[in-house]
């Protein structure tokens, strides 16, 4: 069950779909998607039942990018988060490991033009 959000001890910012999805370039239908999977996480208001999504679904939306960018599945990419949530897991250290894949990846493809 999701939680449901008290407007009175709200410390942060909170997006409404539609605004999440402008400021991360994405359509809102991949917000749903993603909420659908388990890759984004909502909150729901108390009075209006909307789903509010926080600045770390922000932050999951540029992984996301970036793990599409290194050819990763949306269950590798789940995976990913899984394990940042779970343990805690800094950003900057996923984001470091991904990016030292695609480094080896183009390696890998320099090796096979040669």
């Amino acid at each position: 069950m999701r939680k449901r959000i008290d407007w009175g001890d709200i410390v942060g910012k909170f997006y409404r779909i539609g605004e999440l999805a402008s400021i991360a370039n994405v359509s809102k239908r991949t917000i749903d998607y993603y909420t659908k999977i388990g890759i984004l996480t909502p909150e729901r208001s108390s009075q209006s039942n909307y789903r509010f999504y926080g600045e770390d679904s922000l932050e999951i939306l540029r992984l996301v990018s970036h793990c599409k960018e290194l050819n990763m599945s949306l269950s590798e990419i789940k995976e990913k988060i899984e394990l940042y949530r779970a343990n805690n897991v800094k950003q900057e250290s996923i984001l470091k490991y991904a990016q030292s894949l695609s480094r080896r990846m183009e390696q890998l493809e320099v090796e096979l033009k040669e």
